[in-house]
């Protein structure tokens, strides 16, 4: 089996919880991506998450916050989700109401996810790990995680 390491991150904005529609299999995940290896050594699971988010979204991270581990399976690929909750500030293009330009060319658009959806899985529009993750984070703020704190100050033209 494969085992692939990613950084995740879950940015709060005003308008839902940030996330990229995959130009692969045109479903939407959180923003981060699998760490880089350079002279041999992986970046971090932090490092690669706050890359990965200025360049999908050209947004700066500004707080960083670890939730914690989630492993996730697709056929003979383990994924471990390194998850942050990442506080950010910038700019992001709309499009339509419910989308926004992306930087890069491996997201059709940015779009966000309505916290109050989480119990009823679409897994044709959403892949698995959304779900994983976004659960392991209201896990934290039942137990006293303050995500006021990490609310994103985003600028939405």
């Amino acid at each position: 089996m494969e085992t692939r390491y990613r950084g995740t991150a879950i940015v709060m904005t005003d308008k839902g919880i940030l996330l990229g529609k995959e130009t692969t299999d045109g479903r939407y995940s959180l923003i981060g991506g699998q760490c880089n290896y350079v002279n041999g050594k992986r970046e971090s699971r932090e490092n690669a998450a706050i890359r990965e988010l200025n360049e999908e979204t050209g947004l700066e991270a500004v707080l960083t916050k670890e939730l914690g581990e989630v492993i996730t399976l697709n056929g003979n690929i383990q994924t471990n989700h390194k998850l942050y909750l990442i506080k950010a500030k910038g700019k992001l293009k709309m499009t339509s109401k419910y989308t926004a330009k992306s930087n890069t060319t491996e997201l059709f658009n940015l779009g966000f996810f309505n916290i109050n959806y989480l119990n009823q899985p679409d897994t044709a529009k959403y892949q698995g790990h959304v779900y994983a993750c976004l659960k392991n984070y209201i896990n934290e703020c039942n137990n006293g995680l303050d995500w006021k704190n990490f609310k994103s100050n985003i600028n939405f033209n």
